[in-house]
């Protein structure tokens, strides 16, 4: 009995082991496709690594969430400071949403390219999205799907994101149709 006890012990650390060897290669990887992406000198990168760790703690997340949440944003051209805004929120919009931080930051880049928002404006959109979330029987990914859809044809048509925002939510809590569905009808 004891020989078995010791011998999982042990092969639980090892399978520890390997899981946390596998952790640092795949955050070393995403670290290593920003400098590629961005230029950046391996100080800078360092320092953005030590950031991005100290974001994951303050919002509940991992420093490889965090990572590669911000890898979409520099590949589409953003500065650090904006990179930073965007990645926390697509990050606390992954973790509110229960998806990957990569389709967050598809979801928050068709809003923001939509409706011609700035990196600080962001935040407000997931307030926004968390706000109608709790009022409505609809759910943040329901209004980011939709809102993907029809964002952009909305701001041409003049209606402001707050109001696109307000009518997802009534349509989609009263109907319960499909979040796509829901979007393309207001394009």
């Amino acid at each position: 009995m004891e020989y078995a006890l010791s011998v999982g012990l042990i092969y639980g650390a090892l399978r520890q082991l390997k899981e946390g060897i596998g952790y640092v290669k795949d955050l070393n990887k995403e670290l290593t496709s920003i400098q590629i992406v961005t230029g950046f000198d391996d100080k800078t990168i360092g320092r953005l690594a030590n950031e991005y760790n100290d974001l994951a703690k303050a919002i509940g997340a991992t420093t490889l969430e965090v990572t590669s949440g911000s890898l979409e944003w520099f590949r589409q051209g953003k500065t650090i400071e904006e990179a930073a805004k965007l990645t926390q929120a697509s990050v606390m919009m992954s973790k509110l949403a229960n998806m990957e931080s990569a389709e967050a930051t598809e979801y928050l880049t068709s809003i923001i390219n939509g409706f011609k928002l700035e990196s600080e404006d962001v935040i407000g959109v997931l307030d926004r999205l968390v706000a109608v979330d709790n009022d409505a029987a609809t759910s943040v990914a329901e209004l980011a799907t939709a809102m993907q859809r029809s964002s952009n044809v909305a701001q041409q048509a003049g209606v402001s994101m707050e109001e696109l925002v307000a009518y997802i939510g009534t349509v989609s809590s009263v109907t319960r149709r499909k979040a796509e569905t829901v979007g393309e009808a207001f394009k």
